[in-house]
């Protein structure tokens, strides 16, 4: 099935998908705070690369 990149949740940053926060949580009907306090408690279960903190730098 062809994916729409217009309607996708994907953007490229330096050369690698990504997914800003409010997009898993809109797939997952939960508050955007309420998921990545979910990431936050089971750090563990996910690859050290799986979420990262913007910065201005």
């Amino acid at each position: 099935m062809p994916v729409d990149l217009a309607l996708s949740p994907f953007y490229v940053l330096r050369g690698q998908p990504v997914m800003l926060d409010r997009d898993p949580a809109e797939l997952y009907p939960v508050a955007k705070k309420a998921f990545n306090q979910a990431i936050l408690r089971k750090a563990g279960c996910f690859p050290s690369d799986f979420a990262f903190q913007l910065s201005r730098a």
